[in-house]
């Protein structure tokens, strides 16, 4: 199956809460539902670096990447503003995302939090990343389609 990264997916697999079993993620239940949620046509996962203390993307490099072909699906992550006070701590961070996902590049990359961060930091760092395309579409290292974002829990007032 091949994703067009522009077709936004209708039902996305957030890993912000899992299963556990004996206080750890079970992740013979999880692996269970990538492959109801794959089965049904579904390919969008969405983790974060904090998710489950961090557990939630070696989750994801068990679950989904080590068991399914990596053009079949995409995956959205955040990069946590709170720790980012440098270009030095994106890179740190980002890259143990891509290894903890064991992954080469995201699909989407937003980061969180950003009231606590400069707008003009975000939009540097998301660009840099994606010019060294680590964020890119599945099937593609063109990087036309491909839009940073971030997430914001906040008021409207601070968003504009």
């Amino acid at each position: 199956m091949s994703i067009n990264i522009g077709e936004m997916p209708k039902i996305g697999f957030g890993l912000m809460r899992l299963p556990e079993k004996d206080g750890a993620i079970d992740i013979e239940q999880v692996s269970q539902m990538a492959d109801a949620y794959m089965e049904a046509g579904f390919n969008y996962f969405d983790t974060a670096y904090v998710y489950h203390g961090g557990n939630s993307e070696k989750v994801v490099k068990e679950a989904i990447v080590k068991r399914f072909p990596r053009e079949s699906f995409t995956i959205a992550t955040k990069l946590p503003a709170w720790f980012l006070h440098s270009p030095e701590d994106r890179d740190k961070v980002f890259e143990e995302q891509l290894d903890r996902c064991g992954v080469d590049y995201f699909s989407t990359v937003s980061k969180t939090a950003i009231t606590m961060i400069p707008t003009r930091s975000m939009t540097a760092s998301t660009g840099a990343l994606k010019r060294e395309t680590k964020v890119r579409s599945g099937t593609s290292d063109s990087l036309s389609t491909v839009r940073p974002s971030f997430s914001c829990r906040s008021s409207i007032s601070t968003l504009r």
